[in-house]
């Protein structure tokens, strides 16, 4: 990753941004999300302000955690290459799920269920079934975005 950061600051013009958006090393979590009184249970809105927040619990970690750390190192060490004013925001970014089917669903198609783990899939069925309004389950997938701005000549 370190080349490519040396590479992308090679190739653009002075003046230019380098945008890089990925995962943090960390795993992904579930949680279940139940509406706050008065909001409607069909409301699409998935503001965090709206909801009442369960963690459920981690994901188990993958091998590509290793990547996305070493991404972020060499983005950390970006300035020391000549780039200047590096602006990192974390954000989280949801996938959202009517139903335990459908999160599993999910998760069989991107080979990620066996990241899930029975004992999370149970808490996440025993959410629901509590929750006292039709509750969500949401995915949270930590990101970090990153921009660089190489020097005007």
């Amino acid at each position: 990753m370190a080349a490519a950061v040396a590479e992308a600051l090679r190739i653009l013009r002075p003046g230019g941004l380098l945008l890089d958006v990925h995962p943090e090393a960390a795993p992904l979590r579930l949680e279940a999300w139940t509406p706050r009184p008065g909001l409607p249970a069909e409301d699409e809105r998935a503001d965090p302000a709206d909801y009442d927040r369960t963690r459920l619990g981690d994901f188990a970690p993958d091998d590509s955690q290793a990547d996305f750390h070493a991404s972020t190192q060499a983005l950390a060490l970006a300035e020391t290459l000549g780039f200047v004013d590096r602006q990192t925001v974390p954000f989280e970014y949801r996938y959202v799920f009517d139903s335990l089917d459908e999160l599993t669903d999910y998760l069989e198609e991107n080979e990620e269920l066996d990241l899930a783990g029975d004992a999370l899939l149970e808490r996440a069925l025993m959410a629901l079934q509590s929750a006292p309004r039709p509750a969500r389950l949401v995915l949270v997938q930590p990101v970090i975005a990153t921009r660089l701005l190489k020097p005007a000549a």
